[in-house]
């Protein structure tokens, strides 16, 4: 999620999603080292000082092990079967990227069963208003708890589109939905 709109921020985040492709690839088994050169790729010539909340995973198919970096992005959900939970970010994250150069990045692991789903959003679902509160996180938990493991990732995401466009009730977004 870029910070800001219009062209700058377009080509901000077209650009992080290129670099971060090139620099994954380069380091593909360390997200510490991957995370750190795209952040200084990305903070030099930032002249529209944005920044980029991001959560960068790289799943290995074969064995469901996921190892992932958080840079103030939303920590995702996992939804396993009936649980949902959030993964822990707190113990590896840090600031989003371009905000605090040189920042040393953590990397997590978490281990993936079949049947998993992952759920990321940008904070315009949980920062969506009715002009006098937050949508937030206890009201995308629930309506996650009362999703069903059958639904498609496409249902999922029109129930909590249509979840937060009610609760705005006509208020107009402040920002995107992702």
């Amino acid at each position: 999620d870029v910070s800001g709109k219009g062209r700058p921020a377009s080509l901000c985040m077209a650009m992080s999603k290129s670099v971060a492709n090139a620099l994954l690839r380069q380091h593909p088994d360390n997200l510490t080292l991957a995370v750190a050169a795209l952040d200084a790729a990305l903070s030099r010539d930032n002249r529209e000082m944005l920044f980029v909340t991001s959560f960068i995973a790289v799943v290995n198919v074969d064995t469901g092990v996921m190892h992932y970096a958080c840079a103030g992005h939303d920590a995702p959900w996992l939804l396993r079967g009936q649980t949902v939970q959030r993964i822990q970010v707190d113990q590896i994250g840090g600031p989003p990227l371009c905000a605090c150069e040189g920042f040393p990045y953590g990397q997590g692991q978490l281990k993936l069963a079949p049947g998993d789903r992952l759920l990321l959003t940008t904070d315009g679902v949980t920062e969506a208003s009715n002009g006098q509160a937050w949508f937030g996180n206890e009201r995308l938990e629930k309506l996650l708890r009362e999703s069903l493991p059958e639904d498609s990732p496409a249902a999922l995401l029109e129930q909590i589109r249509h979840a937060v466009r009610n609760f705005e009730a006509g208020a107009p977004p402040a920002d995107d939905l992702t």
